[in-house]
């Protein structure tokens, strides 16, 4: 295992996107839900579109639908720091992308919903970086940093679902492609860029207990919401 502390003592900082509107600049409240494949954060980010109806909410779905497919994302993991450095410009000009399609609505949003948002590419480098020796998680730290108009979150969401549910939850054979995604060291690395403390920028994580019920999961996102 690699240690992989190339992020410390970078400048941290996020753009701020908003809107104007009669006169006055108006930035969404930003929510980010992460975890590892197959927590359940797109059936939580449903609810919770549900729950904040008397709001005007946009969900942004996650990169794979994003894209079209999950074939027509970068494959992964790169063979080398090149390669990983290419596919994360591909993906935040994807997260570009899905946040204009997203918010090009009528009246601006309030609460935008993110599954998944930049965190999830910086901790699949992270995660990476660890398992195969490329040095790939600093130089994407900052490349993100500098990369226009990535949306940065204003609270993340991490659904920290064990390792045992998500064994439980593949039901068929996982495709060569996106095997890394289901790696318990994959998933290990992963939630480790998350917790205890976020590897890179200082947003406030709340962590949901994965092994609870689904209501009781959806009670705790929508409290600390509400508390913004």
């Amino acid at each position: 295992m690699t240690g992989v502390k190339e992020s410390r003592g970078l400048v941290r900082r996020r753009k701020r996107i908003r809107f104007k509107l009669k006169g006055c600049m108006i930035k969404p409240y930003v929510v980010a839900l992460e975890g590892p494949s197959g927590a359940g954060k797109t059936t939580l980010t449903g609810s919770l579109l549900q729950a904040f109806e008397q709001d005007v909410v946009v969900v942004l779905p996650d990169y794979s639908k994003a894209a079209g497919g999950g074939d027509r994302l970068p494959r992964a993991p790169a063979e080398s720091v090149e390669e990983e450095l290419l596919a994360l410009q591909f993906l935040l000009n994807l997260d570009k992308e899905r946040w204009r399609r997203g918010t090009s609505v009528d009246q601006p949003p309030s609460l935008v919903i993110m599954d998944r948002s930049v965190h999830t590419l910086l901790a699949h480098r992270y995660a990476v970086s660890h398992m195969t020796g490329l040095k790939a998680f600093g130089v994407s730290c900052r490349s993100a940093s500098e990369h226009r108009e990535v949306v940065w979150p204003d609270l993340i969401l991490y659904l920290d679902t064990p390792q045992s549910i998500l064994t439980t939850r593949i039901t068929k054979p996982v495709p060569m492609a996106v095997q890394i995604f289901v790696d318990p060291r994959y998933n290990m690395f992963f939630r480790e860029y998350f917790l205890p403390t976020l590897q890179y920028t200082e947003t406030l994580v709340v962590v949901l207990d994965g092994s609870q019920s689904f209501s009781e999961i959806l009670a705790t996102a929508v409290d600390h919401i509400r508390q913004v």
